[in-house]
Formats: C-alpha cells, structure tokens, sequence
C-alpha cells in the first residue's frame, strides 16, 4: 500500500527536500553539459549560441530557484509544527491562570458574602503548616 504524503503527518517536508535535491542533482548535470556545449570562446564568436546558452542559464537559474524555494518550505513545516505545539502550551496556561483568576474571583465573592469585605484581613498571613 503507498503512504500519502498530503495526509498531515509530517512527511510531506522530507518529500520536498527529496525533490528539491533532485533538481539540484539535475540542475547540476544540465549546466555542466551547458559548459561543455557551448564553453563562453563559442558563445562570443556566435550570437544565436549566445541567445541559446543565455536561455538556458536563464531557465536553469530560475529552476535552482525553485528548488530553494521547496527547500524552504520544508523548513516551514517543522516551524508550523513548533508553532501549533506553541499554540497549545499558550492554550494550556491560558485555561490554568483562568483557573486560578476564577479561584480568586470565588474566594473574593464567598468573603464578600461572609463579612461585607472583598478581601480577608488576613490574605497576607502565611498559612499554619503541620510538617512532621
């Protein structure tokens, strides 16, 4: 059975890398055999091998471009990874102190009900511990 590498679980940033360095691979074989057909001594005494070898290290340079470009985005997979696990730590610590500011708010309101006060004259006082 092949695995789908669009199902969300992580492996499409290793796909790209893959083909970005095939391209690279390729990129590199195409502009050898470039200097090789038509070294630069060719391309000055000939205007049409000029245009073409200029073509072709047009195409060439704007393929390696591409190439970076999948490169970098599998670089930004691992970062959105990084930013969703960010995103759920915020979360979780967002609902604790939630939690706590609730505690207090119930605290404040019970000690309203109690002596008329918002605040307990002794909210400073250390607590008793029993350590043995």
């Amino acid at each position: 059975m092949t695995k789908n590498v669009f199902d969300g679980d992580g492996e499409l940033g290793g796909v790209l890398g893959q083909v970005a360095g095939q391209l690279k691979r390729s990129l590199g074989n195409i502009h050898g055999a470039l200097e090789r057909i038509a070294p630069p001594e060719l391309r000055d005494g000939d205007q049409g091998v000029d245009m073409d070898a200029a073509l072709l290290c047009q195409s060439y340079y704007r393929i390696l471009r591409l190439a970076n470009n999948l490169l970098d985005a599998a670089e930004l997979e691992g970062i959105v990874d990084e930013a969703s696990a960010l995103a759920a730590w915020a979360e979780d610590d967002f609902r604790s102190v939630n939690g706590q500011i609730e505690y207090l708010l119930t605290e404040c309101v019970r000690q309203r009900k109690k002596n008329g006060k918002y605040v307990s004259d002794e909210i400073d006082v250390p607590p008793e511990l029993d350590i043995k």
